[in-house]
């Protein structure tokens, strides 16, 4: 009967079949080391317990000291980096930007596509408005005695009577509209996201 117990606990022992050997009563276990395993089931646990967040960070982070130690191995020869740690940083944003830096797909911020928006709205109103006093102008100008507008064929001739106009002129207001323009093109290559 303590033969049949003995054997019964043997049998409820997981253990792989090519690391285990059985002689009479007694197993042999070749490479097991129940300290270990419950010293790694330990930090297992542990980790199961930290925010998704964090093991993905130390995911990362071991992933990426093995790739630096392979490319340390690959070229010597480099510029010495600064690489920040996130435990470095104090807490707040300074930790947060370094969180964030720390992999590319960490980096999604809010485009303010609304705001943007607004912005393109009354910049192009500012434009429409800049357009409508450009026509008035053009309008304005008068014929030369060949009933020409010669200032309207002549960018030369536009700019020296430009001069004696002052802010009023004709090439006044298309430096305003060149910079309004600039303007609205600056913010409507970015309102696409939020």
């Amino acid at each position: 009967m303590a033969a049949s117990a003995s054997s019964k606990a043997i049998s409820e022992i997981p253990v792989s079949p090519q690391l285990t050997t059985l002689s009479g009563n007694t197993l042999h276990d070749d490479g097991f080391d129940a300290e270990a395993q419950e010293k790694e089931k330990d930090i297992f646990q542990a980790q199961a317990r930290q925010p998704f967040i964090v093991r993905l960070w130390h995911r990362l982070r071991q992933q990426r000291s093995a790739d630096d130690t392979l490319s340390e191995q690959d070229s010597d020869d480099g510029p010495e980096q600064y690489i920040r740690t996130i435990e470095d940083q104090p807490d707040g944003y300074p930790r947060l930007a370094c969180f964030l830096s720390s992999d590319q797909n960490f980096g999604i911020y809010r485009g303010f596509s609304y705001l943007h928006s607004r912005l393109l709205l009354n910049i192009q109103d500012e434009v429409r408005a800049f357009e409508k006093k450009l026509d008035d102008l053009d309008e304005i100008d008068g014929y030369n005695a060949r009933g020409v507008r010669s200032r309207l064929n002549s960018r030369v001739k536009d700019v020296e009577i430009a001069s004696q106009e002052g802010p009023d002129s004709r090439q006044a207001l298309l430096g305003r509209i060149k910079t309004k323009l600039l303007e609205y093109g600056s913010f409507s290559g970015s309102s696409d996201s939020d």
